[in-house]
């Protein structure tokens, strides 16, 4: 009896200090019916005291729970993945290296990955493999709904990682490979194709290019034989240099014309002089008569005054008259030479104003012939160009490059054993730590016979008193 009560005792002093640690809270469920709950709030103490009270439950639950998720892990079908890299290779394109080309280039690359994942290729894998056969039962809706292929270009690389996860180990490194080797031979005839396509497309280029050089070549050739460009060049080339030759000859005359009308005044001014010196000495005759009477065969008489050299006077006169018309003449000549060359050199300009404009108007018209037919070939030299580059590329340029074939894997990725017994304890912990509080309050929450409640009573005074029994 004495060890039985001891363990009442320590049950009852169990509940009672639960009791007294939740003296300043409040019942956290309200009675109903027969048996009524209250609210209340659990300080740690509380909870420790429910944990070490519910202890076998929370224990044999958690194990329970890890055990059951071992074993429906261990049941669960197994799900290998097998995984095939391609290199793509670098793009031929000039000036790659810049940072928008490289921003543009890796984000075009993202298209094998819709490339490799096309229905065409799963179509083809089921049906090399019999996947539509018991016991996979596969369409291509049912092989993309449960994800066994992934196709995946890994952030700033050329790599292409074709992974396939399947139940059986030789069939998913097989099936990965499948693909892999298809994707190569889909883009190597998608390449070729285009390279094909682009021999047409720049053979048509080549042909046209063609067609406008030979024609712009033979308007070029019969603009310059009608338009007779060269008789006109070589018309106004000879006007030019008469108008020239005019125009020095009229710069000579102008000399002339002027030098010989200096030297008619010149000479105008010495007949005026000698004019002016003869007045006097015909003055003198008039006074003097009988000194002009030689008829006698006396010699002349002149005063004491009248100059000696007379007949030398009237010589000079008649010579400086002489010269006077001699100038004359050869002024008037002058003037008739100028006039008939400014009346050639008009005409010239004339005809110069006629044949200028239309030489021009035709130097245009063939300088713009001419450009086009050196654009013509120079279209043509280029397009000739691509075509023969094209040409040595006969076969299909590959672009992808199978660097890693899938292996058949030795462990299943699928299902994770130690994960899933980890998180079945983890559960089982949670839900039996919940059940043990749950039982907790329904104790609390029964109605206690009076006995248990007198015990309660003793164990409390025990407690408080510090004494046992």
């Amino acid at each position: 009896m004495g060890w039985t009560l001891c363990a009442a005792t320590d049950h009852a002093a169990t509940e009672v200090a639960a009791e007294d640690s939740a003296s300043h809270f409040q019942y956290f469920f309200s009675r109903q019916g027969d048996m009524d709950f209250v609210e209340r709030e659990y300080t740690f103490w509380d909870l420790w005291t429910i944990f070490r009270k519910r202890k076998n439950l929370i224990l044999l639950s958690t194990a329970t729970a890890a055990l059951g998720a071992f074993v429906f892990s261990f049941v669960l079908p197994k799900t290998f993945s097998a995984t095939a890299t391609l290199l793509i290779s670098e793009s031929p394109v000039a000036g790659a290296d810049t940072r928008m080309f490289n921003f543009v280039y890796y984000d075009l690359l993202r298209s094998y990955e819709t490339f490799g994942t096309n229905d065409y290729l799963i179509q083809k894998s089921i049906e090399n493999f019999g996947l539509q056969n018991p016991p996979y039962k596969l369409s291509v809706d049912k092989f993309k709904r449960q994800r066994f292929l992934q196709v995946q270009l890994p952030k700033n690389t050329r790599l292409l990682n074709v992974s396939v996860e399947f139940p059986d180990a030789r069939l998913a490194s097989d099936i990965a490979n499948f693909f892999a080797t298809n994707i190569i031979s889909l883009d190597e005839e998608a390449n070729a194709k285009d390279t094909q396509t682009t021999r047409l497309l720049i053979k048509k280029q080549l042909d046209r290019a063609a067609e406008e050089l030979e024609s712009s070549r033979q308007t070029l050739m019969e603009f310059s034989r009608n338009s007779k460009l060269e008789e006109l060049r070589e018309a106004v080339r000879d006007l030019l240099e008469e108008k020239s030759k005019n125009e020095a000859e009229l710069s000579r005359l102008d000399s002339s014309l002027v030098r010989h009308t200096t030297k008619r005044e010149w000479l105008l001014s010495q007949l005026n002089r000698q004019d002016a010196e003869l007045n006097p000495r015909l003055n003198s005759d008039s006074a003097y008569p009988e000194a002009r009477n030689t008829s006698t065969g006396d010699k002349p008489k002149f005063p004491p005054n009248t100059p000696i050299k007379e007949e030398g006077a009237d010589l000079l006169h008649q010579q400086i008259q002489g010269q006077l018309l001699e100038a004359d003449s050869e002024i008037l000549g002058i003037k008739a030479e100028i006039q008939m060359l400014q009346k050639k050199f008009e005409s010239i300009k004339q005809k110069l104003a006629l044949l200028l404009p239309e030489k021009i108007a035709k130097e245009n018209t063939f300088d713009r012939l001419s450009l086009q037919a050196k654009l013509a070939s120079d279209t043509y030299v280029s397009f000739n160009k691509k075509y023969q580059e094209a040409a040595l590329n006969v076969g299909p340029t590959t672009y992808l490059k199978l660097i890693a074939p899938a292996l058949p894997p030795d462990r299943p990725i699928k299902p994770r054993i130690p994960l899933n017994v980890v998180l079945g304890a983890c559960f089982g912990f949670l839900g039996s730590t919940l059940l043990a509080f749950l039982l907790q309050n329904l104790d609390l929450a029964k109605p206690r016979s009076k006995r248990e409640a007198l015990d309660d009573e003793k164990v409390r005074e025990i407690k408080r008193s510090g004494t046992g029994l």
